[in-house]
């Protein structure tokens, strides 16, 4: 069922970093993330991040915050910049576990109260090993503890998304070609799935 517009949002950022991205494009895809939460996250209090990383395992790359100024925001920003696959084992690409566990993940965010829970995949591959991502978006969902699980294929068609967005619109599965074009696409799947405010210009400023 669609929801009612959202004014707050909780968003795990869900990211591969299993073998099959060489360290060139893992350094692209941390850029990628990087340039679209400091371009598009909003600032007031509104939007809570956090980040895991998976591969075969899965493990919480940057905790919880709730971005209450640009200092918060490229504070989480670059924390992404700065990580790395320590305790990954990237054998395997386990895309359903890394959904139950971000889903998990969401219990642990206190003093603040989302309208609306967001699931963020970005994958370059086929689920290898472990649960069914389709199988786990929809039982993230269907209990009731995300609202949305989204997706973005890097080479790759994701087939997982599943539920409805803050504005009433379905999940949606993105492909992009490849890690060079990450960041475009990673900032037009945020676009769909908060609310972007939009500083007016300074000329209606001006004239207001």
């Amino acid at each position: 069922t669609p929801v009612a517009m959202a004014d707050n949002f909780a968003m795990i950022l869900v990211m591969d970093v299993s073998g099959s991205i060489n360290d060139a494009e893992y350094n692209l895809q941390k850029q990628g993330y990087h340039d679209a939460i400091t371009s598009l996250i909003p600032t007031d209090g509104t939007v809570a991040l956090a980040a895991i990383q998976f591969g075969r395992n899965n493990t919480v790359d940057v905790a919880w915050d709730v971005i209450q100024s640009v200092a918060e925001r490229d504070a989480f920003a670059d924390a992404i910049l700065s990580s790395t696959r320590a305790g990954i084992n990237t054998g395997y690409t386990a895309i359903g576990d890394a959904i139950y566990a971000a889903d998990v993940y969401f219990g642990s965010l206190s003093g603040f109260v989302p309208d609306h829970y967001i699931i963020d995949v970005s994958t370059d591959g086929a689920n290898n090993y472990g649960s069914s991502p389709v199988t786990a978006a929809q039982w993230v969902v269907d209990s009731g503890s995300t609202d949305v699980v989204n997706a973005l294929g890097i080479g790759v068609t994701p087939t997982f998304a599943y539920g409805f967005n803050y504005d009433g619109t379905e999940a949606f599965n993105v492909k992009t070609t490849d890690f060079a074009s990450f960041s475009a696409a990673l900032n037009e799947k945020f676009e769909k799935e908060i609310v972007v405010t939009t500083p007016e210009p300074l000329t209606l400023l001006l004239l207001g």
